[in-house]
């Protein structure tokens, strides 16, 4: 018998939210988003950057 892995659900970090957990200002994370140096995991239709835990993890590890 198959069982499904259930998925997770992501919660999505706002820029203010991701800014705090790595110890940054927010303005630096647009920034960095803009200048292509940490992407958003993806933006709302209204132009909100949201992040994951999972970004946060890839930046304390230098990935």
């Amino acid at each position: 018998m198959e069982t499904k892995s259930e998925a997770k659900p992501v919660k999505f970090l706002t820029v203010k939210e991701f800014a705090a957990k790595i110890g940054i200002h927010p303005n630096t994370v647009r920034q960095w988003d803009e200048t292509g140096v940490l992407k958003a995991h993806h933006k709302t239709p209204s132009g909100r950057r949201l992040y994951t835990d999972e970004q946060v993890e890839e930046y304390f590890k230098g990935t």
